[in-house]
């Protein structure tokens, strides 16, 4: 007989506070285009660089979805970089300044994730959107030890997570 847990009703997609059992599944470079708004360039076409994160979800009832993460398209040693924090978590290992991150090295691994939902957005044919992106990523060992760039959950200290 199916059995099923009463929860709140909600229009995202993921759960907040859910640690989502995830490997890797892509990383891709893609091109913003944007009108530059105010400035001696306004009104002019520009672009940003962002990298794509996709975490496959490869157990429990959400299986086989994927969730998403954006991240600047550079890489650093800065506290509050995601690439760093995700891809030290991923590898279970800090970088070294001037070490070459090749991301299609880090396609499979496993991982846990968390997201957060953003405010809702209406899309170009009125219907709304609810964002729920990454919001950490920790490692799938039983460490505990998150990689969320910015965050108080005990990156970097040794301290537990949760």
């Amino acid at each position: 007989m199916p059995k099923a847990v009463k929860k709140e009703a909600t229009m995202y997609r993921f759960d907040e506070d859910v640690l989502y059992p995830c490997e890797l599944s892509s990383v891709e470079e893609k091109r913003i285009p944007y009108r530059i708004k105010n400035g001696p360039k306004a009104g002019q076409q520009s672009e940003f660089v962002k990298w794509e994160w996709q975490f496959k979800i490869v157990a429990g009832e959400s299986e086989g979805l994927t969730i998403y993460g954006d991240t600047n398209a550079e890489y650093t040693n800065d506290e509050n970089d995601r690439v760093r924090a995700w891809a030290e978590t991923l590898l279970g290992r800090e970088m070294e300044i001037g070490e070459e991150l090749d991301t299609d090295l880090l396609l499979g691994l496993p991982c846990m994730v968390t997201v957060k939902h953003d405010t809702p957005r209406e899309k170009r044919d009125g219907t709304m959107f609810y964002p729920c992106p990454v919001a950490e990523v920790f490692p799938r060992n039983g460490s505990g030890v998150s990689a969320s760039a910015g965050s108080a959950s005990g990156w970097g200290t040794g301290q537990p997570a949760f």
